[in-house]
């Protein structure tokens, strides 16, 4: 499939249902150009811009967006993604809401947020108080209301049982066949307890009284490991108890009162009147027969219980005399919210585990969005490493999956740093022998390229940049890649030299500085080989780099430097096959390409092309942008390049611990879907961040050029 083709599929998977409606772009460049000359069956009626109105590009009228507003039904904004938020806030005043927006990733801009409108946002822990003053008796149902699990559904508690049985040899369905169990228990009484399920388990299944009592046994345990406390909840349940109200758990569950009071005791939630379980009274609140019991326990009449479920807790309170008060759960609270699509996003058993771990810290409060009209908020670094939980696992997994074939893996300076702890740990704790020794390496585009030229062939290739991002400064970008000054003559944009001299006179007025680029091409790299010594990493025949998203300059130039070809396991990579990487059969990727190159453009075919800098940023060391040796042999770094200290220890802390305690995920099974969702709840359309943490986000890139400094947030609309 060439380049056209695979546009055109990108194209139409994102906009295919606008082929019959008139489509406006906005923009005039490049992306703009590839549009027009390769998406097919589309009407586009004119180009829209704030200037030029009037003239033609590319064979279309350019209007404005005011008379865009009458001539289309869909806005496209052909910019970058860092450029988009920005053109939108721009002109979305401007725009009838009756007009979508997109970006060209597929990404709706406009639309109402229908989140917003739900008066469950309007409740908050007072007015619950206050209905707990009102009243002499108080009632609180348990799961999802006092305390939660750390899994999406309850049912997924099974799943982890049937794995924990796999890991004991035992192979069964075990979470279907429990899930059956219970349902046919259901059918001759109202509340089935545990010890009621397992026997039909034991009967329909014909499980020996061994096996039985082990899956009991798992099931009581890893329930135990996923329970917490609704921390505010808890909090509530103390404040009734200090009001000297008369306190009842109420609950439809299986596992009897003794049990139930030991995994609250777990949570820290003790000194009720009661505890009403239905197993127990063989009563429940679904069929309102629970809510008797209680009115019996508590003659005074005066109740209010507390609970989740709109049809359990709510309704049926109510229709047994007893009044209610809803508070949702974590679970339904993400589902209202504006992060409601990550539920959709979560296609694997492994997806879910990890949502609900998300859950459980992110919606634990039921109040927390109360202010916020169900925006999720992120106000520390903890909250901010949950979004990057699920591709930091799965990306780690696939880096140990692919580094037993090589005899070293190198993670480069800087962002290669944090990578490179958790394999040295896994190495260590795991003592996986299987694994590679692991270097973190000094590395970056400039140094690697600057060593890594020995004729002009490698000139072209280090170069060839220029002739797709037209923006670079041509005499940065040679001082940068190569370490060499040049006349002002280059002091011009990469776009206005092909412009004045030609592709082939720019080729030409590059390879006029060999002679200086292969001097300091040669010092460099007798420095970059001593270090590589020293280090021993020549020692080893096959080696493989880590990298996050890559157009392969790391591998070309240490292959070059080697002398030997160096293999690539990457996230994600950019256009490749390209001049620097020829032959994929060197390259393993989670992504693949994320970009792809067309004629002299590159368009990006995933949100992992702009989010990925984040990671870039938060697995990097304190230290800043390695910028070569010293005559010595000590590595120099480039002053001012640092990131935010405290942002990257404390990030890579809760991302530490909480693949530590996320033990029974299985990495590899992570869908990619699910990993790149949670990675865009920093779009701003999806949670608000503290200005705190938000400013702490500031980001150069000294390679490419002039490149201000800036803030990686101010980027995502």
């Amino acid at each position: 499939m060439d380049g056209n083709d695979k546009f055109k599929r990108t194209f139409d998977s994102y906009f295919g249902g606008y082929k019959n409606v008139p489509v406006g772009i906005y923009g005039i460049g490049q992306n703009a150009e590839i549009i027009l000359n390769n998406a097919e069956g589309y009407h586009f009626p004119a180009l829209i811009a704030a200037e030029h109105i009037g003239e033609t590009r590319y064979g279309k009228e350019i209007i404005s967006i005011e008379e865009a507003a009458e001539k289309t039904q869909m806005i496209l904004i052909a910019a970058a993604p860092a450029s988009t938020s920005i053109i939108y806030q721009r002109i979305r005043h401007l725009i009838p809401e009756e007009i979508p927006v997109f970006d060209m990733r597929g990404y709706r801009l406009t639309g109402e947020e229908y989140y917003k409108k739900n008066p469950y946002w309007k409740q908050s822990p007072a007015e619950l108080m206050e209905q707990i003053d009102r009243h002499s008796v108080i009632s609180f149902d348990m799961f999802d209301t006092l305390v939660t699990r750390r899994v999406f559904w309850p049912a997924d508690v099974f799943q982890l049982v049937e794995r924990a049985l796999h890991d004991q040899g035992v192979n069964i369905p075990f979470a279907r066949w429990r899930i059956s169990a219970e349902q046919i228990c259901g059918k001759e009484t109202v509340s089935p307890s545990v010890d009621m399920i397992y026997e039909s388990l034991r009967r329909e299944y014909a499980l020996d009284e061994t096996g039985i009592q082990l899956a009991k046994e798992l099931e009581l345990r890893i329930e135990k490991q996923v329970l917490l406390p609704r921390k505010a909840m808890a909090d509530i349940f103390r404040y009734a108890l200090k009001k000297g109200k008369a306190v009842y758990l109420t609950s439809d569950m299986y596992y009897p009162k003794e049990t139930i009071q030991n995994l609250l005791e777990t949570c820290g939630i003790t000194g009720c009147h009661d505890t009403l379980i239905s197993c127990d009274w063989g009563a429940s609140k679904k069929t309102g027969g629970l809510y008797e019991i209680l009115k019996a326990k508590a003659p005074e009449n005066d109740i209010l219980h507390i609970g989740d479920h709109r049809e359990a807790d709510i309704k049926q309170a109510v229709e047994h005399g007893v009044d209610s008060y809803q508070v949702m759960s974590g679970r339904d609270m993400l589902s209202s919210s504006s992060a409601a699509y990550l539920v959709d996003s979560a296609k694997s058993f492994d997806d879910r585990l990890l949502l609900g771990t998300m859950i459980a810290d992110l919606c634990n409060a039921p109040f927390s969005l109360h202010g916020y009209e169900g925006k999720l908020q992120i106000n520390s670094c903890h909250e901010l490493a949950l979004f990057f939980l699920p591709v930091t696992g799965l990306f780690f997994s696939f880096i140990i999956s692919q580094a037993s074939r090589y005899d070293a893996v190198l993670f480069p300076s800087r962002d290669g740093f944090f990578l490179h702890k958790l394999y040295c740990k896994a190495r260590e704790e795991r003592q996986l022998e299987s694994l590679p020794e692991a270097f973190y390496f000094y590395a970056s585009r400039s140094a690697v390229s600057s060593a890594a030229v020995f004729n002009e062939k490698d000139i072209l290739v280090f170069c060839s940049k220029l002739f797709v991002n037209k923006g670079l400064n041509l005499r940065e970008f040679l001082r940068n890649q190569f370490q060499i000054e040049v006349s002002e003559e280059y002091d011009i944009t990469s776009g206005e030299a092909v412009e004045k001299w030609g592709k082939d006179g720019l080729r030409k007025k590059l390879l006029s500085n060999k002679a200086a680029i292969f001097e300091k091409s040669e010092k460099n790299r007798r420095l970059y080989l001593q270090y590589i010594h020293e280090l021993g990493v020549d020692r080893f025949e096959k080696i493989a780099i880590v990298d996050i998203v890559t157009h392969g300059t790391l591998v070309y130039g240490l292959s070059n430097i080697l002398g030997r070809q160096i293999h690539l396991i990457a996230l994600g990579t950019s256009a490749l096959p390209n001049d620097y990487v020829s032959n994929l059969q060197f390259v393993s990727s989670v992504w693949g390409n994320i970009n792809e190159k067309w004629h002299d453009s590159v368009y990006s075919l995933s949100d992992v092309s702009q989010l990925h800098l984040f990671l870039e940023m938060l697995y990097a060391s304190e230290e800043g942008q390695f910028g070569g040796f010293s005559e010595s042999g000590c590595a120099v770094t480039v002053p001012g390049t640092e990131y935010n200290a405290e942002l990257l220890r404390d990030t890579q802390n809760e991302l530490s611990t909480l693949i530590k305690n996320c033990k029974d995920i299985h990495w590899e099974a992570v869908s990619k879907e699910f990993a790149l969702s949670a990675m865009r709840m920093l779009y701003s359309k999806h949670t608000d961040m503290a200005h705190t943490l938000r400013a702490k986000f500031s980001f150069s890139d000294p390679y490419d050029g002039n490149t201000p400094i800036c803030n990686l947030m101010d980027g995502l609309g």
